[in-house]
């Protein structure tokens, strides 16, 4: 099981489903700004692009940009993104 699948699954069931829906909205081709998505940087380490989206009012997921699409790689709390955000 992938890190984001643990965190995931550490969360609230109904923040689970809310993050399902979007990251399964995201694969099936619709838009980041639809999702309430943006573009916030790129990574130190790789130079990948990395995506913010929404998940109600105090979460958060982050996508990098992969081959296929947008790869989440961690999903959180609010209070967590502010202080993950500044490690990427």
């Amino acid at each position: 099981m992938s890190r984001f699948h643990k965190r995931l699954h550490r969360l609230p069931k109904n923040v689970q489903s809310d993050v399902t829906k979007v990251i399964k909205a995201l694969q099936g081709g619709t838009p980041l700004r639809e999702l309430d998505g943006a573009f916030i940087g790129r990574l130190k380490r790789s130079g990948q692009r990395i995506y913010s989206l929404k998940i109600g009012k105090h979460y958060r997921v982050l996508c990098e940009q992969a081959n296929h699409g947008l790869k989440p790689t961690w999903v959180g709390s609010h209070s967590e993104y502010d202080k993950v955000i500044n490690q990427y």
